[in-house]
């Protein structure tokens, strides 16, 4: 029997932010792509859309800029959109207040992702629910964007998130992280000699999810003693190391994939840029702690590996704002230390050298 959820040729789907779920119903739209020959129309904010970009299952990216995404605006650019896709079926993977007031225009069928959104707060509540942990761990943030799609729900690791880069945006990406390790380690021929690089990422969306500034001290120090170049990416008010290897500010979002895609390795704690290097297939290495797996956005095994403290307390907030109030010394993300991020970067390295 026949599970899918859409038949329709004409389907268009709405996520309009952030990068990690921008990137995440990537590898959804390919698959549903290759079973189907299904192409998407998407709606998504305009600083995320060359997320996007190349992408085969999508031919068309609606582009909604900060005027359009005002409430008064917004409801004539809706309106504007149900009328002209009328013939499209909604496929709303955001589920939120916007996205509920294109739904109340649409003409034509309608389908939801799974947010769980009731079990979610269930589960901060009581974390001992095993039926609703359960739930939770069946189905990664793709799945649940699949079960929009179908009841029968692929493996994981055909989900698996996806950025398209050309081949010149690649080179460009290779090019740049050789200038940057040759000048700053004064190693030449950084790309004909295949040296490993780690790439880092000192910087989260909420400060309960960032690692301690003096462990990434720390680890840079344990690099730099081990001959191992880094360098440093991301987007942040001040620059954390502020030297030639750290490149923050200097890169838009397809700049940094294509750095991430000639490094060996990347280091950052859940955040967008996690999911960048998961879309271009380099290992990393994510650092949890106010967020747990059961909340979806976990990498494959198959795409490196978490590193997290068990404490009871995890996970404290749904999206890891909420600050910690146990003292320094006993936080989730202070107990990730150093020398345990540098022996796993070193496991990792070896195995790649195999």
């Amino acid at each position: 029997m026949n599970k899918n959820k859409i038949t329709n040729k004409k389907n268009i789907v709405i996520r309009l932010s952030s990068i990690g779920d921008i990137i995440l119903i990537s590898g959804v739209l390919d698959y549903w792509n290759k079973q189907n020959q299904t192409k998407f129309t998407v709606i998504t904010k305009s600083g995320f859309a060359c997320l996007l970009k190349n992408h085969p299952a999508i031919e068309n990216i609606i582009e909604l800029n900060t005027t359009q995404l005002n409430f008064i605006q917004l409801i004539k650019t809706f309106y504007t959109l149900a009328s002209q896709y009328k013939q499209y079926i909604l496929i709303d993977l955001h589920c939120n207040l916007r996205t509920f007031l294109l739904k109340i225009f649409w003409k034509n069928k309608i389908q939801n992702y799974a947010k769980f959104s009731k079990e979610r707060k269930t589960f901060l509540k009581n974390k001992n629910d095993i039926q609703v942990k359960s739930l939770l761990n069946k189905y990664t943030i793709p799945q649940r964007y699949a079960l929009a799609l179908t009841n029968n729900t692929p493996e994981n690791n055909k989900l698996l998130p996806q950025l398209f880069l050309t081949d010149q945006e690649t080179a460009r990406g290779k090019k740049l992280l050789a200038e940057t390790i040759e000048k700053t380690f004064k190693i030449d021929s950084v790309s004909e000699k295949n040296i490993k690089v780690v790439a880092i990422h000192p910087y989260a969306s909420y400060q309960p999810k960032a690692w301690h500034k003096e462990h990434w001290e720390k680890l840079v120090q344990l690099l730099d003693a081990a001959k191992i170049p880094w360098v440093c990416i991301g987007r942040n008010k001040d620059k954390f190391f502020n030297t030639t290897n750290d490149l923050t500010n200097l890169l838009d979002l397809r700049e940094s994939a294509a750095l991430l895609k000639a490094c060996t390795l990347f280091i950052t704690p859940d955040s967008g840029p996690m999911h960048l290097a998961r879309a271009v297939k380099t290992p990393l290495i994510g650092l949890f702690g106010p967020t747990v797996k059961e909340w979806g956005f976990y990498p494959d095994e198959s795409e490196g590996l978490v590193l997290e403290t068990d404490l009871a307390c995890r996970p404290c907030s749904l999206h890891g704002k909420k600050p910690c109030k146990l003292p320094k010394e006993e936080n989730c993300m202070f107990k990730i230390t150093p020398e345990r991020v540098f022996e796993n970067i070193l496991k990792i390295l070896n195995k790649n050298s195999l």
